[in-house]
C-alpha cells in the first residue's frame, strides 16, 4: 500500500499539489458565498494529495515536513493543543494581548508571535512533564508506543 502511495506522489508534482491546495483555500476565503457541494470534494482531494506527497514523496513537501523544527512541533502538537487556550487566556487576563484584534498589522503579528512562543514553551514543558514519561512507561509495560 505504501508503494502505491509513493507512486502517486511520484506522478503528481508538489508544485501542482500546492497550487491546487492554495487555489481551493483561497477560493473558499475570497468567494462571498462559496458553494460547499463543490468546495468540499475539491478541498478534500487537494488535502489528500498534500498529505500523500508530504508522507510518501521525495520532493519539496516531504523534505519540508521532515525538517527538525517541524518534527519537533509535530511531537509536541498534542501538548500545544491542550495548553495553548489556557496560556492565551492567561495572557488576555493579564491584559497583555488586550486589543490585539484592533491593533495595526505589525503589533498584531507581534501578538501572534508572542502568543505562539508562550504556548510553545508551555507545550514543551507539558510534553516533557507528562507526555514523554507516559509513553516511556507505556513502552516499558506494554512494549509499544
Amino acid at each position: 500500500r505504501d508503494s502505491e502511495l509513493a507512486e502517486i506522489a511520484r506522478q503528481v508534482p508538489d508544485s501542482l499539489v500546492l497550487a491546487v491546495y492554495l487555489a481551493s483555500t483561497l477560493a473558499f476565503a475570497v468567494l462571498p458565498t462559496p458553494e460547499f457541494r463543490i468546495f468540499i470534494p475539491f478541498y478534500a482531494l487537494s488535502s489528500a494529495f498534500l498529505v500523500i506527497n508530504s508522507l510518501h514523496g521525495e520532493e519539496f513537501l516531504a523534505r519540508f515536513f521532515r525538517l527538525r523544527p517541524l518534527r519537533y512541533l509535530g511531537n509536541t502538537s498534542y501538548s500545544f493543543y491542550l495548553i495553548h487556550p489556557l496560556l492565551l487566556s492567561f495572557l488576555l487576563l493579564l491584559g497583555i494581548h488586550e486589543g490585539a484584534w484592533k491593533a495595526d498589522v505589525p503589533t498584531f503579528v507581534l501578538y501572534l508571535l508572542s502568543g505562539f512562543l508562550v504556548s510553545l514553551v508551555g507545550a514543551t514543558l507539558l510534553f516533557w512533564a507528562a507526555e514523554k514519561p507516559y509513553f516511556m512507561l507505556r513502552k516499558k509495560h506494554f512494549g509499544r508506543n
